[in-house]
């Protein structure tokens, strides 16, 4: 009994670990990242921490939303990073420091920067690498 109780811990720790440090499978909620990801899809979320600030124009995040924190994350593309400028709503935005623009791959479909502007990059919560599920594949 006392082995199992050891490696049940140590299994436990493992995926608490892995969760939180490393990434975990996100399922895709929507059809705003078409054709890239369908609703549905399983993709894996690169933690923050692992990151590191490495993120990217062209790079798939999930964030929370600007508008509601206490929402689900949300997958967007980012599509301008600090001091880029985006033509928005009949004018040129300029994108602050420590804020990036994003939009789903399907706009007709996406709720994005479009609606609510450069999203604060602290709302960033990892980058997705993978899709796992039904048809695994690296994201391009």
């Amino acid at each position: 009994i006392v082995y199992m109780l050891r490696a049940s811990a140590l299994f436990a720790s493992g995926v608490y670990l892995t969760y939180h440090f490393v990434g975990n499978p996100l399922m895709v909620q929507g059809c705003s990242m078409k054709p890239t990801l369908d609703d549905g899809d399983v993709v894996w979320k690169k933690q923050l921490r692992e990151i590191k600030g490495n993120i990217n124009r062209g790079d798939i995040v999930c964030f929370y939303s600007p508008i509601d924190s206490k929402k689900v994350l949300i997958t967007k593309r980012i599509t301008a990073m600090p001091s880029d400028r985006v033509n928005w709503q009949g004018g040129t935005v300029y994108i602050p420091p420590g804020h990036v623009w994003v939009r789903g791959d399907n706009p007709k479909e996406s709720t994005d920067s479009n609606l609510y502007g450069p999203i604060p990059m602290n709302l960033i919560q990892g980058k997705i690498t993978h899709k796992c599920f039904p048809r695994p594949s690296k994201i391009q």
